[in-house]
């Protein structure tokens, strides 16, 4: 039987699976990687998102490397999971940009938003959201939400700290207390 991982912090299995999100990696893709079962990578994920406040795997890389959790270069990180497989690893373009509007709402999502909730929060429609973050994923390579927003923090496209956003309502600060 393992020890409880106590709140706020996350296990060795469950920041290797992170890091491996971070960088673009699915949970069918884990799985086998780290020998474990999809269910198991899932169920670790759904663990570290409630221990942690978070409401997504976006959510819960930005919150990561923020608090410095997870490395702010993807060289270490990808360079272990590239040597681990065949999988090859995607970079951004270093020249990318976001616009000021994809930037908008990836530090929404950034910050545990919906993809509906950064629609109501900026006027447009879900539709729209969807649009940005869709154009912004294919400009930078990514496989997916996470892996956008990681990239975007480790590239400097998005800060690392984000003041003046308040969580979603009925969502306390993730991780509790102070938020740090």
């Amino acid at each position: 039987m393992t020890r409880p991982t106590p709140p706020g912090a996350i296990s060795d299995a469950e920041r290797r699976i992170i890091e491996l999100i971070a960088c673009g990696w699915t949970r069918p893709q884990i799985a086998p990687h780290l020998h474990l079962s999809p269910d198991t990578v899932k169920t670790h994920l759904h663990r570290v998102n409630k221990r942690m406040r978070t409401q997504n795997a976006a959510h819960l890389v930005a919150l990561l490397i923020r608090r410095g959790v997870l490395p702010t270069t993807v060289a270490d990180t990808a360079v272990r999971a590239q040597r681990a497989t065949t999988r090859r690893v995607r970079w951004a373009a270093p020249a990318c940009r976001l616009t000021p509007r994809e930037r908008d709402v990836l530090e929404l999502l950034a910050c545990g938003f919906t993809k509906e909730e950064v629609a109501e929060r900026l006027p447009l429609s879900p539709a729209t959201v969807r649009t940005y973050v869709t154009r912004a994923r294919m400009r930078l390579r990514a496989s997916n939400t996470a892996h956008l927003v990681a990239i975007c923090i480790r590239e400097g496209l998005l800060p690392v700290t984000v003041a003046g956003l308040v969580p979603p309502p009925g969502r306390g600060a993730p991780g509790g207390g102070d938020g740090s």
